[in-house]
């Protein structure tokens, strides 16, 4: 282990001159490269199948369809699509 810290006391300063002399726009652009080069946050977080469903919702509200209205087609379709059910007999009297 390092003697009183004097290695952790270097490596900083170390840090810190290298950020002093890195000009401002060359910083900006390696983070803005580092961000691009990470997962989306719920990918990270939840994971790829989370995500992609998420991915495919949003596609179908940016197609104009909404949740309810999506339901009230299926509904609809499904109403239609139903066989009528037969007559009822006649009543003898």
């Amino acid at each position: 282990m390092a003697k009183d810290g004097k290695e952790y006391v270097a490596f900083v300063a170390d840090r810190l001159v290298r950020y002093i002399e890195t000009p401002a726009e060359e910083r900006r652009r390696m983070r803005r490269d580092a961000r691009s080069r990470r997962e989306p946050f719920l990918a990270r977080w939840f994971g790829w199948a989370l995500y992609g469903w998420l991915m495919q919702l949003r596609a179908r509200r940016a197609a104009g369809a909404s949740a309810a209205e999506e339901t009230a087609a299926n509904a609809a379709a499904v109403e239609t699509s139903a066989v009528e059910p037969a007559a009822e007999p006649a009543a003898e009297t």
